[in-house]
């Protein structure tokens, strides 16, 4: 049956240095956890210090930040040169591999650290501000520091001790939150965001070798690790191109349009964005090294993709689409009247993410079987895509545009999904038969909450319409035999975390 398939142990799915084999489901059930609270708790602590902190610091400071981080960004696309997910994807990795791998990676954090040092002046002479250039300058230090922990970082995750994984970022997240506000009251400029950030990596750095046991030693070969550094630079090379499709949209509206337009459009991309960001981020950190541990068994790696697709769905997709039906309601109703113009352009963006979570998913099929070179293809066809879509929409404006990313990722999913399944346990067939209860699932809540709007407020509308969106969406799974076993296994796996929690509690009292 499939709720037991999921929770079936494995011999290498005991997380290392546990007595007993951990079932694999309830492992990346609980990892799902942990690291959306550390997400969620990260997320709260930001809008805090910003609460708190924009009301000692200017305007003018934030801008500082903001203008410099965009060159931080593109820098530190260099820096891990995807060896982090060579790490976790590698089926199996020596105390040699794991040594040449983090002294990579450190060189590259170095050579970052120079580059940046070296632009420096650089963004001065852009931005014709000298305060730019010193924050890039010292930006420096973020990338030698997480450098460091990265691997070590990377090997918690490989050994699903996610818990660990979470309980790390939360420390770099708490320092950077209570570094920030003190500098903040204290230094009175922007200097205080930039040191609450250096602070929060030196603690996050501290945190992953305390919680990691391996140490790197002096023993390392780029010979014996040559295939693990070329697949390392095929992901590097999709996250660069990556990088670009994804900013060039505000860069083009911002250029043509200026900065009142672009201002919409961002907020509404970010309005749609982050909750899916808040929800898909944990589940794929999980998924990929529990899927790189079931390639050999084709009949759980399809169980595993599939139900951890099904899950991101079920939590995005009632949700998106009240968003959609809602969608001249509810931006003014949470960012303001000021921002009616946003209405429009965060339509067509939220009519995009019911089934982004689909092409976003594929990454790990690529990643988790190994196909590096197949992942760079496809971010050179998707870049190019995603651009020219940009330059198409952009004479119609912010709407334009987003009506053109619609159109292009929906073009992008249809030829991903077969691209990405091919030589996996995965087919097209079954990604297409899971997405379609969803898919009708939001037709109906569009026309229900549209057969509300009129009756209530707004606010109201949107609050009465979720719980219903959210149980038909369930009620729609349940008609479908795929979609039943999952609802039992995801029942099943409460249960028995729940049951683990309290015996781990218990036994820890007992001790105590």
């Amino acid at each position: 049956m499939a709720n037991t398939e999921i929770t079936d142990q494995i011999e290498a799915g005991a997380i290392a240095g546990s007595a007993t084999p951990v079932p694999l489901g309830r492992t990346a059930f609980e990892g799902a956890i942990h690291t959306g609270v550390s997400q969620l708790v990260r997320a709260l602590l930001l809008i805090a210090s910003t609460v708190v902190v924009a009301r000692i610091l200017t305007p003018d400071d934030y801008g500082v930040i903001a203008m410099a981080a965009p060159v931080l960004a593109f820098v530190l696309l260099f820096q891990d040169l995807g060896l982090s997910a060579v790490t976790i994807q590698a089926r199996t990795i020596s105390d040699e591999q794991s040594n040449t791998l983090f002294w990579v990676t450190l060189a590259a954090s170095a050579g970052v650290t120079l580059l940046l040092l070296a632009v420096s002046p650089l963004v001065s002479w852009f931005y014709q501000d000298a305060r730019i250039g010193y924050i890039t300058a010292a930006s420096a230090a973020i990338v030698i520091i997480t450098g460091a922990g990265l691997q070590h970082l990377a090997l918690l995750t490989r050994e699903l001790r996610f818990r660990a994984v979470a309980r790390v970022v939360l420390v770099g997240a708490v320092l950077n939150f209570l570094a920030t506000i003190g500098l903040a009251f204290w230094l009175r400029s922007y200097w205080a965001i930039l040191f609450g950030n250096v602070a929060g990596a030196a603690a996050q750095s501290v945190a992953a070798w305390t919680s990691q046991n391996w140490r790197p030693s002096r023993r390392a070969s780029l010979r014996r690790t040559g295939a693990m550094l070329k697949f390392g630079g095929a992901l590097a090379g999709f996250d660069i191109l990556n990088f670009f499709s994804r900013n060039m949209d505000n860069i083009l509206i911002g250029r043509i349009w200026g900065a009142g337009p672009l201002g919409l459009y961002d907020r509404s991309y970010s309005l749609m964005m982050a909750p899916i960001q808040l929800i898909r981020a944990p589940v794929a950190r999980v998924m990929l090294p529990v899927m790189t541990r079931l390639v050999d068994r084709p009949d759980r790696y399809r169980l595993a993709y599939l139900s951890s697709l099904r899950a991101v769905l079920l939590l995005t997709a009632p949700a998106a689409a009240v968003a959609i039906a809602t969608s001249n309601e509810l931006v003014p109703l949470l960012l303001g009247d000021r921002w009616n113009g946003a209405s429009p352009i965060f339509f067509w963006l939220a009519l995009g993410s019911l089934y982004l979570p689909v092409a976003s998913s594929t990454g790990v099929l690529f990643i988790s079987t190994g196909r590096g070179r197949s992942l760079l293809l496809w971010g050179v066809f998707s870049s190019i895509t995603t651009i020219l879509a940009f330059a198409v929409g952009l004479s119609w404006g912010p709407t334009g545009v987003a009506k053109a990313y619609v159109g292009a990722t929906l073009l992008q999913t249809l030829i991903v999904v077969p691209w990405a399944a091919r030589g996996t346990a995965v087919r097209a067939s079954d990604i297409a038969s899971l997405f379609a209860p969803f898919l009708a699932a939001a037709g109906g809540i569009w026309l229900v909450v549209g057969a509300l709007q009129g009756t209530m407020e707004p606010a109201l509308v949107i609050a009465a319409s979720l719980p219903p969106a959210y149980l038909g969406t369930a009620f729609l799974l349940a008609l479908f035999p795929e979609g039943r076993a999952f609802l039992v296994s995801t029942v099943q796996l409460v249960k028995e975390t729940v049951a683990g929690q309290r015996r781990g509690a218990l036994a820890a009292s007992n001790e105590g």
